[in-house]
């Protein structure tokens, strides 16, 4: 199968977004019938429309006509949240929106896409064709052949068969999308801009590699083997549930579940009860029998269970009180002092103990909380600047002040902004009315050097793309504050201890 020639993906512009969690009911993007709220992923929303319409007025004005590249960084597609026809007719719904071939081009021909953990089985279909195009590059069969991940500068990536078989279903034949995986960057001077999703920013994505660690006393740093040891183990867990509905639904009770302390609780020893059930039936292994330190087995299997599965829900985006926790600016320092700084060493050619000049940017998601910093991070000259480009679903029981999206612009130069276009809205009465869409930079001196900033916000200033985008920013919160509902509706209720429904649990 062969796709049509695409433009460079390196000369820019470009827009990033991430974690758009097409398919999954709990994104705002998704379309919902009014009349009871129910998931029709076959059809686009109004707030999908809106949103679009209100980039394709805006983004000629920042880029003066330049049509920029489309960055898709990571949790686009949920292949755990959802089935595959809801992944397909998402996409489709998304693709149509975005490159409507009725209208002006908004964005390149290419697309370039960097899986994260819920879609990262994109990848996972790709390596094997990575392993033969390197093999074809190099003539022969090398005993070490990278397959688990794209160079860092890498102008060709792999083309992916699933998703432009996809879009060319939807009648798009001048689209193509192309994977990165799991960084890629963008080099010009001494300014370099980094993609990465984010979830190998957090520990529990390479668990795998810590048992290395443990059992070998040795760092695992090195990009490529950092997908060999935790690829499967992300693969498995967070983008491959969906294929089973019954799978899927009881993933979804899970995770709802373990955002209720008291609810996680009661279930974990309901689950106690019925593994010990089945020891007592089968091999005469009594709950109460003492297994360690004077603990029951059936305490020990809730004590096993609170630290296997309440660490894995446990996520970044799980911390409602800043954008950033404790744990989350080291896990960030960690990638980007270690495997980052690794690969930029190895690709630039400079020792492993060198230390990078220059400026350098980090843009990733996975959070779903979008923000910009500076960060100071070793192996590094100057503090790497960070852009957070949020989320779009609503996977939590409460809105938070932190939660949003926001889509990251890049102009040719290599300056950055964002965009953000909407806020949760914590106190519906007073926040989705509230007009949040903004640009924001680093709040730095470096902002008054910044020209992207004054473009972006001339734009912004334009009566036409204001009206847009505070009725894509009032349907975005109006989506997210009943998305929310839903989910308490459907899951708790707080006339019934712990908090589970009796009639939405399932047996396990």
């Amino acid at each position: 199968m062969s796709y049509p020639a695409t433009e460079s993906s390196t000369s820019g512009p470009f827009v990033c977004l991430s974690d758009l969690h097409l398919g999954a009911d709990i994104s705002v993007l998704s379309y919902h019938s009014k009349e009871d709220f129910t998931f029709r992923c076959e059809r686009q929303s109004q707030c999908l429309k809106m949103f679009v319409q209100s980039l394709r007025n805006y983004i000629p004005r920042v880029f003066d006509g330049k049509t920029p590249v489309l960055v898709l960084n990571g949790d686009c597609l949920d292949f755990d949240f959802a089935s595959p026809a809801q992944l397909i007719h998402a996409f489709q719904c998304f693709m149509r929106a975005a490159f409507d071939p009725n209208e002006e081009p908004l964005f390149a021909s290419e697309v370039i896409y960097i899986p994260g953990n819920h879609d990262h089985r994109l990848w996972e279909q790709m390596k094997d064709q990575l392993m033969v195009r390197n093999i074809k590059q190099s003539n022969a069969i090398p005993e070490r052949v990278q397959y688990q991940s794209t160079r860092l500068f890498d102008e060709e990536g792999i083309a992916s068969f699933l998703l432009n078989e996809m879009i060319r279903m939807a009648d798009l034949p001048n689209v193509s999308i192309s994977l990165r995986y799991p960084n890629w960057g963008l080099k010009r001077g001494d300014k370099r801009i980094v993609f990465h999703h984010g979830h190998y920013c957090e520990g529990i994505y390479r668990v795998m590699s810590r048992l290395t660690e443990i059992l070998l006393d040795e760092e695992v740093i090195d990009v490529e083997e950092l997908e060999a040891q935790n690829g499967g183990w992300v693969d498995f867990l967070w983008s491959s549930l969906g294929a089973s509905e019954d799978q899927k639904n009881i993933m979804v009770w899970m995770y709802a579940m373990s955002l209720d302390p008291a609810a996680s609780h009661h279930n974990y020893k309901r689950i106690a009860r019925i593994i010990s059930d089945y020891l007592d039936r089968e091999y005469s292994v009594s709950a109460t029998s003492k297994v360690a330190a004077g603990m029951s087995l059936e305490k020990l299997i809730v004590t096993l269970l609170n630290i296997t599965f309440g660490k894995v829900f446990d996520a970044e985006r799980a911390h409602f009180k800043e954008v950033l926790s404790d744990g989350a600016i080291e896990g960030v320092s960690w990638y980007l002092s270690g495997p980052i700084h690794r690969q930029l060493c190895t690709e630039e050619g400079l020792e492993l103990s060198a230390s990078i000049d220059g400026d350098c940017r980090f843009v990733f998601g996975h959070t779903h909380k979008p923000f910009q910093a500076f960060l100071p991070v070793e192996g590094y000259s100057n503090n790497i600047g960070l852009y957070n480009s949020g989320g779009w679903s609503l996977d939590d029981v409460e809105l938070t002040a932190v939660q949003g999206a926001a889509a990251i612009f890049i102009d040719e130069d290599f300056n950055i902004a964002s965009l953000r276009l909407f806020n949760a809205p914590v106190n519906p009465r007073q926040d989705i009315d509230k007009y949040d869409v903004r640009i924001e930079g680093m709040n730095t001196l470096e902002d008054e050097k910044n020209p992207l900033l004054y473009q972006m916000r001339s734009a912004l200033d334009n009566p036409e793309c204001d009206a847009l985008f505070r009725e894509f920013n009032r349907l975005a919160k109006q989506k997210a504050f009943e998305i929310v509902k839903y989910k308490q509706k459907g899951f708790f209720d707080p006339s019934l201890s712990p908090g589970i429904k009796k009639e939405k649990s399932y047996d396990i």
